[in-house]
């Protein structure tokens, strides 16, 4: 009966959740919101509405956090509840503004899902920040942290648990009763379990009293063992691994590989997490080996920053600025700041790791200072540039080069316009292209509007650079949304050839294909024996010399026809793709993939 009594009510579980939205009204109302739009979404993912639904999605989702971070910075100033509802409606009109400035279709490039994301994150080190700005107490700070972080933890688990029951009952109703659940059933319930029902068990434990935490000395002893053991263990190991690179660098006196970058980021992340969370208990006795570990792990970082310097700067230096090289530079700038400010500074203060990849989030998702305005411009500068050199552009107007463009070179440009397209959509070339052309790329997706800008520049699109041991890939395939005549002929034979000689049959009648990659010679014959009244031979080797300089081309079903004929019967082959490995003009390997029609005679 005693452990009974342990457990709340029903009646107590619903005053509670009544408290809880009294609390954060406008946060639960916004998870709400969310959440009912994105399961319309999910039951029909195109309606008629569907790019006003996904605005509403984005900034209903924002708000979650936004008004979460209102609340505790109204009830940390001791504000009255009226003055804090007052703050709510000012959140309320912000987010009106931001849903007014988005595009009619969110997804129709990259830079709004990646502002959306990058104000998501600035949002919720805003939550962990914003309520202790003014405050000299270090020690609220943390526990207010650590109770959101054990709350997530405590929330993810009730959610994780409630789905899985949920979904195994659906499944039971389903399979016992026959009742033909549809399978986004299971989605959508998913996403009512995490955006509202984990939302709600999230806010309800919230400390109602914010004062009180800072004299709360209490830490988790697993949360110590967790960090001790396992956390800088990590750091230890990826130091080890970063430092013998950086020794590697400076014996061998190369520049440090791209990839280096996150491996830095990473360790890190790691090592300033582990600091933070052993914050309280380095001035404890018996753990003063805590404050030299924080002391020289920021001192230890130096080099490292420095590494990831290099590192970026080599990347936009070679390629220009994007918006994945601007983050990480961002990051290494923030990064550099927190280094410079735990050793030179006596205070100390934790609360400047959150503050500082706040703003970061903030200032990269908005304002001329962005990533998307700085990597746009620059971008654009430097595809203004190569195309003048060609001279693409005249008299500030895209127009065929007559000049023959290195490789290297065509592959820089297809690369410059495919970005500019993905994140930034036809529009950023509004300068350079005429209206009337740029509402026909409107109706087209992805790679098709590269090739077609790349087509006016006068070639064609050149994929991303690839190589390995066995030499470079090339690949040039047909546009799968472009018809071939097949006026004349009898026979339509599916093929796939690759090292092996491949099988086919023609009215009963057996046959084979076959690809010799050394005479780059396709052969098609039909019955059996070795007459050549019965053998077709197409040469491959011109097309295959052309498409050799490009990693990834796609080209009009023209270019990607061969014909032949024999005795019997007259072939011709559409190819869809040519694809292999040549390594100075030599095939390592290599595959063909398209349509025989055949006429006999």
């Amino acid at each position: 009966m005693s452990l009974l009594s342990n457990f709340p009510s029903y009646d107590a579980v619903i005053k509670g959740a009544a408290r809880t939205f009294a609390r954060y009204p406008f946060a639960l109302l916004s998870a709400i919101f969310a959440t009912i739009v994105t399961v319309m979404l999910v039951e029909q993912p195109q309606p008629e509405n569907h790019q006003l639904l996904e605005r509403l999605q984005l900034t209903g989702a924002l708000g979650i956090a936004f008004f979460v971070a209102l609340v505790h910075f109204a009830e940390k100033m001791r504000w009255r509840k009226q003055a804090n509802l007052a703050l709510q409606f000012g959140g309320l009109v912000l987010l009106l503004v931001y849903y007014l400035t988005l595009p009619e279709d969110v997804f129709d490039a990259y830079i709004d899902v990646v502002r959306f994301l990058l104000l998501a994150i600035g949002l919720h080190f805003l939550v962990a920040v914003l309520p202790y700005v003014a405050d000299k107490q270090v020690q609220g700070f943390w526990q207010y942290n650590k109770s959101l972080f054990l709350r997530f933890l405590t929330a993810a688990l009730y959610s994780g648990v409630l789905y899985v029951g949920l979904t195994i009952a659906l499944a039971a109703a389903d399979h016992l009763f026959n009742m033909d659940v549809p399978s986004e059933r299971y989605f959508q319930m998913w996403l009512i379990t995490v955006g509202i029902f984990n939302t709600w068990v999230f806010l309800a434990g919230v400390p109602v009293d914010l004062h009180r935490l800072s004299d709360d000395y209490a830490y988790p002893k697993g949360l110590k063992v967790f960090t001790q053991y396992i956390l800088l263990s990590l750091v230890a190991l990826y130091f080890v691994i970063l430092i013998a690179y950086e020794a590697k660098i400076i014996i061998e006196w190369n520049w440090p590989k791209g990839w280096v970058s996150h491996l830095v980021l990473w360790y890190s992340v790691v090592g300033i997490l582990s600091a933070l969370l052993l914050h309280p208990l380095k001035e404890q006795s018996g753990n003063r080996w805590i404050q030299a570990f924080t002391t020289w792990f920021y001192r230890l970082l130096i080099p490292l920053v420095i590494l990831l310097f290099l590192a970026i700067m080599r990347r936009i230096s070679d390629y220009g600025i994007t918006e994945n090289r601007y983050f990480v530079l961002a990051m290494a700038i923030g990064l550099g700041i927190a280094v410079l400010y735990f050793i030179i500074s006596r205070k100390k203060d934790i609360r400047i790791i959150p503050g500082i990849l706040c703003i970061l989030a903030f200032l990269s998702a908005l304002g001329p200072w962005s990533a998307f305005s700085i990597s746009l411009s620059d971008q654009q500068g430097r595809l203004e540039g190569m195309m003048i050199r060609y001279n693409i552009l005249v008299d500030g107007t895209i127009q065929k080069t007559q000049e023959k463009i290195p490789l290297e070179d065509r592959r820089q440009l297809s690369s410059i316009v495919s970005y500019l397209n993905d994140w930034h959509g036809p529009d950023s070339f509004s300068g350079w292209i005429e209206d009337s052309i740029l509402t026909s790329l409107d109706t087209m997706t992805g790679l098709t509007q590269d090739i077609e800008i790349t087509r006016l520049m006068g070639f064609e699109w050149v994929g991303r650079f690839r190589e390995l041991e066995t030499g470079r890939y090339f690949s040039a395939k047909r546009r799968s949304s472009e018809a071939f005549d097949i006026t004349g002929y009898q026979q339509q034979v599916g093929f796939y050839i690759g090292d092996a000689e491949e099988v086919i049959s023609v009215s009963g009648v057996p046959g084979a294909m076959k690809f010799d990659r050394e005479q780059r010679l396709l052969s098609i014959r039909l019955g059996v024996g070795e007459s050549r009244d019965s053998l077709v031979e197409i040469s491959l080797s011109k097309a295959i010399d052309e498409f050799v300089d490009y990693d990834e081309v796609t080209l009009e079903a023209a270019r990607l026809t061969f014909s032949g004929e024999c005795e019997i019967f007259e072939a011709r082959v559409v190819c869809y793709q040519i694809s292999g490995w040549h390594r100075d003009g030599a095939l390592s390997s290599g595959y063909i993939q398209g349509d025989l029609l055949l006429r006999l005679k």
